[in-house]
């Protein structure tokens, strides 16, 4: 499968026309000789060669900046695949695209020595024609970022065709909320598949605090169904059957007070999803393992698994009658912090009635966040040190449940100072709750010996 990549010709798009005009695209960062032979490496042996070259000739860079530098250039001169399609900047808002038709050419008559051979296409596709989500992607200040995942926009404005007439339906709906949240196309899919074409309208967002369940599952909605079809509840110790199913309220009556059944927020939406059967409703249950989930959810238990069968409620519903059924057309997305209670500790048959999606923390959205042209990263070992973070409380505690997930990192300018802050802040509050009476382990986490 072809894979497409953004490949800058020169900072600001400088070498756009020579590369153009002589069929070719390359690389540099400095290192001025002849790959071939040394291509014959694996990538470890390549970059313990070139990194302290490259540090050499660029003494203002950082060692980050080093093998960030090194590793590109090995994977455009070895990895990358002959038809693979290269984007490339004109440095106004265009791009011209090509397929890769050499294998790696050193050319020290270029500036850009580092080269493959590209037939080019002719046409120009441009940034204001493209989705935010890609035109986001393609103008990160990397030199080389990996496109793949809007293959099929792409292919649309190479056909000429703007990026609405191509992401109709499911696609563009995929595409709106990978932008939103930043998770992988294929996880979007596996979710959106799981609820409409497998048909299981009860699912979990389950991860450590700071993954992003709660704002996936508002994404997923709002993308879904509209506004008003979108419920949120959050679960906590005093959350009852009463206002999440039916309950009680005193009302006065001719000077004394009488109690009548009050719908909670499901046996109202059920309602408005009866009425209005071609609209999907959506409730999200924020903290659902915070609150008792078999007093909770009630009847529920049996209308998760027989949809549009009627059981008897505690209480009427109206005057009338207490049956009551689940439509078809209402979803249930429950987020749940493993740091709180594992999902192993729920009631087997309320799992049983939820499909279960894990939410860890990621380093690939940490480092799309950061691709962003809005948001500013001024810590360049951020992911290798929250990697590093995390491996260590897994080590301590013995469990994924309780580690420290990528959103707490994730700011529109985020250098050491403000770091500093969210630790002492949001992490070490989190820490100090996972080692309780534990000073010794706790000691081991300390800023200072994590991000100096």
């Amino acid at each position: 499968m072809k894979k497409i990549y953004k490949l800058m010709p020169g900072k600001g798009g400088k070498l756009f026309s020579e590369c153009i005009e002589n069929g070719y695209i390359g690389i540099n960062y400095g290192i001025d000789a002849d790959l071939t032979n040394d291509l014959l490496l694996d990538r470890s042996s390549f970059m313990s060669k070139y990194i302290p070259i490259y540090l050499e000739k660029n003494s203002d860079k950082t060692l980050k900046s080093a093998q960030n530098g090194i590793s590109t250039i090995f994977k455009w001169c070895k990895l990358m695949q002959q038809d693979d399609i290269i984007l490339s900047s004109d440095g106004k808002g265009g791009y011209a695209v090509g397929n890769i038709a050499s294998g790696y050419k050193y050319r020290p008559e270029f500036d850009l020595s580092h080269t493959r051979d590209i037939n080019w296409s002719k046409e120009l596709i441009y940034r204001d024609n493209m989705s935010s989500g890609l035109a986001n992607s393609i103008s990160a200040a990397n030199t080389l970022s990996d496109i793949s995942l809007y293959s099929d926009e792409i292919q649309a404005l190479i056909d000429g065709k703007s990026s609405e007439e191509t992401l109709e339906g499911d696609n563009l709906q995929i595409s709106k909320i990978v932008e939103e949240t930043l998770l992988s196309e294929s996880k979007v899919k596996e979710i959106l598949d799981t609820m409409f074409e497998e048909n299981n309208k009860q699912i979990i967002f389950s991860g450590p605090p700071g993954t992003g369940k709660t704002w996936v599952a508002k994404a997923i909605a709002r993308n879904v169904t509209d506004e008003d079809c979108i419920e949120i509840v959050q679960f906590h110790p005093s959350y009852g059957y009463e206002e999440f199913m039916i309950g009680l309220r005193p009302e006065g009556k001719e000077g004394g007070i009488e109690f009548k059944p009050h719908k909670g927020v499901v046996v109202e939406m059920a309602e408005r999803a009866i009425n209005n059967p071609d609209s999907t409703y959506i409730l999200i249950i924020d903290e659902m393992n915070r609150g008792n989930l078999p007093k909770i959810f009630g009847e529920l238990m049996f209308l998760f698994e027989y949809r549009n069968q009627e059981i008897s409620l505690q209480y009427e519903i109206d005057s009338s009658s207490s049956k009551f059924k689940l439509p078809e057309n209402l979803y249930f997305i429950g987020t749940m912090n493993t740091a709180d209670r594992s999902i192993s500790t729920i009631d087997a048959a309320l799992r049983r009635r939820f499909d279960i999606f894990n939410f860890p923390p990621d380093g690939e959205i940490l480092q799309k966040f950061y691709d962003l042209p809005q948001n500013n990263l001024k810590y360049e070992n951020l992911i290798s040190v929250m990697n590093i973070l995390n491996e260590k409380l897994e080590n301590q505690l013995g469990t994924k449940n309780q580690l420290i997930g990528h959103t707490f990192f994730m700011k529109e300018n985020l250098d050491k100072d403000e770091l500093k802050n969210i630790w002492q802040r949001k992490i070490q509050p989190q820490l100090e709750e996972y080692f309780f009476d534990d000073e010794q382990k706790l000691a081991n986490f300390q800023f200072s010996t994590l991000f100096d």
